[in-house]
């Protein structure tokens, strides 16, 4: 007896590989940008975040490779952050002897043109959510027994991240709707939630009203309306950076307060700092 499909619709042929076995023009090649395969992105600072590796070490590959036959090797045609990221996380995966990520892929046919045409859709056609968007399915997930450090892996960040989200999620409806338009960052209005409602909405005023929109000014705004003064403004990050690179930060200071210090300005990993995932996990 036959096989009957799950859905009546056309089938199409998933091949999944070992990201080792598939090939990125440029990466796994010499070639540059006279190749119609070429991603100018890969060269860039940070094209894969840890973040994004952690993500698919808990969720693995999501969305399908699309993938070219040359010769005998199979040719990233779109996808190449996936593919590295699930090297980065097989590199770990291996480590502790745990299955695995495989790339679930799509073959494409076409001519040079045809294919170049496929890279730049794929990544120029995305719609990314807004903050508030992404907040509110954080919030689902909170409300589906999910903790903070769980909801952050689904996001590729942290569970601090995740909590702060979601108390953007109680401002006023004035607020979200200027974090939506970009006219203040997450970060702002974050820094506006601890104020009533009243509140909330006379200091959004005086800061757009001003063109002062940045995260010092929403604290600075937020301790005025509130009543309260700014004894103690937060130094700049780049102060921050000359203080802990110092040679002798870790001598005054600590090793384990420093990497928390860079934690706090994003620019470790909370793994970096012993100890301080189990904090993260117990507050969330």
């Amino acid at each position: 007896m036959a096989k009957k499909n799950v859905f009546n619709a056309k089938r199409t042929s998933i091949f999944n590989f070992d990201p080792d076995n598939l090939v990125i023009i440029g990466v796994d090649t010499k070639d540059g940008s006279e190749h119609h395969l070429y991603d100018e992105r890969i060269k860039r600072k940070g094209y894969v975040p840890a973040s994004m590796v952690k993500n698919v070490m808990v969720m693995g590959i999501i969305e399908s490779v699309s993938i070219t036959k040359v010769g005998d090797q199979p040719v990233v045609v779109d996808g190449r952050r996936r593919v590295l990221a699930a090297r980065k996380a097989n590199q770990k995966l291996r480590k502790r002897g745990e299955e695995i990520v495989l790339v679930p892929t799509l073959v494409k046919k076409g001519d040079e043109e045809g294919l170049m045409g496929v890279l730049i859709s794929g990544n120029e056609h995305r719609m990314d959510d807004d903050p508030i968007t992404r907040a509110q399915k954080a919030q689902r997930l909170k409300d589906r027994g999910r903790n903070n450090s769980q909801i952050g892996d689904y996001f590729g960040v942290s569970g601090t991240s995740i909590g702060n989200w979601l108390k953007v999620l109680d401002c006023v409806a004035v607020v979200k709707n200027a974090v939506r338009a970009g006219r203040i960052s997450m970060s702002a209005a974050i820094e506006l939630a601890d104020l009533s409602p009243e509140e909330q909405k006379a200091a959004l005023a005086k800061m757009l009203e001003s063109g002062q929109t940045s995260v010092n000014d929403a604290k600075g705004q937020a301790a005025v309306t509130s009543g309260a003064s700014v004894q103690n403004p937060a130094p700049k990050k780049r102060l921050i950076r000359k203080v802990v690179e110092n040679e002798n930060a870790a001598k005054v200071l600590g090793d384990s307060f420093v990497l928390g210090v860079l934690w706090a300005i994003g620019d470790v990993e909370s793994t970096s700092v012993k100890g301080l995932e189990d904090l993260i996990d117990e507050v969330s």
